[in-house]
């Protein structure tokens, strides 16, 4: 970055922004700027591999690849096709505690993947097609991106796994194959309603957009959403204290 130019972003006033809760409790950041007419949408739910039960490695990341899926209105790879129709730039992925969504595309069409995100929080397709068809594609991934890779399994797993003492931070975000076939269909439904349920999730909305639609458009497509089970249990991720060097 050149000196002009952070000269200029230093100067530039702060954004405006507005935040505010949904009636089932989905959070909102609003952060309104008409410099270009984008608009970028992420949400997010505070679950990766540190929320993971004992013996479910990796499921978090596995339930990422679900939710692209198929839901009551969107049939098996439609989410994909209809937002390439505008442009968009969208994707996910799954950290060390938070799984996280987010589409970029043009201002008149952040409404179509609003719906699109609505209908999958509310009516995934949790099915045994898809469930054993995603273990496949992350246990490929896994092989691709760690066992295959010069120094990925020393980066991704044993770096983690000699460090920590806790297993929720000592296991890697992939899980082990035994674990990913270890998975069930209900395993998966239930992951569904305790970690996608609106008091989960925290949404920002950035650009170009007027606050007053946005809202009116947010609560139209998600402030009716249930929450539908207890909410997600709090896994412990501390670890004893070091005594040695």
């Amino acid at each position: 970055m050149t000196g002009a130019v952070l000269a200029l972003l230093l100067a530039a006033p702060a954004a405006a922004y507005e935040t505010f809760s949904l009636p089932n409790g989905l959070q909102v950041l609003l952060v309104p700027d008409h410099s270009v007419p984008v608009v970028t949408m992420g949400w997010g739910v505070p679950t990766g591999k540190r929320q993971e039960a004992r013996g479910r490695s990796g499921f978090a990341h596995l339930f990422e690849h679900l939710t692209f899926q198929g839901s009551a209105n969107v049939p098996r790879g439609g989410f994909d096709k209809i937002l390439e129709r505008f442009g968009t730039d969208s994707n996910a992925f799954t950290a060390i505690d938070r799984t996280y969504y987010y589409a970029r595309l043009p201002a008149h069409a952040w409404t179509t993947a609003l719906w699109i995100d609505a209908d999958r929080l509310s009516s995934l397709d949790i099915s045994s097609r898809s469930l054993r068809n995603q273990i496949d594609v992350v246990k490929e991934e896994r092989r691709q991106n760690v066992d295959g890779e010069a120094y990925a399994p020393l980066l991704s797993v044993l770096v983690a796994s000699r460090s920590f003492s806790n297993w929720a931070n000592a296991h890697d975000t992939y899980g082990s194959f035994a674990d990913l076939e270890a998975a069930r269909l209900a395993d998966a439904r239930a992951f569904f309603l305790a970690h996608y349920a609106p008091r989960e999730i925290r949404l920002a909305l950035v650009g170009d957009f007027e606050p007053a639609e946005a809202r009116a458009a947010l609560e139209k497509y998600l402030g009716w959403i249930p929450n539908r089970s207890a909410p997600a249990a709090v896994v412990p991720a501390g670890e004893p204290a070091r005594t040695g060097g």
